[in-house]
């Protein structure tokens, strides 16, 4: 799958993550993810409504489904706030 290469090579804030990728599945990158040093926030963004679920039952941070994609920046917002209330602690 080409986004656990990208994983395991860069280090990210946060992702967007699809449940549909052209490879797999969203939910099937949990496992990388949860073995990072630091682990991204995640935001399922699938236009799907049982997408976005399944990926938040796998671990996603927040959602914000294709159709609200103008509410973006109020939900990074949201997820780098919550980030840095996560360092804090």
């Amino acid at each position: 799958m080409e986004a656990k290469a990208h994983l395991a090579t860069e280090e990210f804030d946060a992702i967007l993550l699809d449940y549909d990728l052209q490879d797999g599945k969203g939910v099937e990158l949990f496992p990388t993810l949860d073995v990072l040093g630091i682990r991204p926030i995640v935001i399922a963004t699938s236009s799907h409504v049982r997408g976005n679920q399944e990926l938040r039952e796998a671990g996603a941070d927040f959602v914000c489904a294709k159709k609200e994609f103008g509410d973006i920046d109020s939900i990074m917002e949201r997820a780098m706030n919550h980030r840095k209330t996560l360092k804090v602690r």
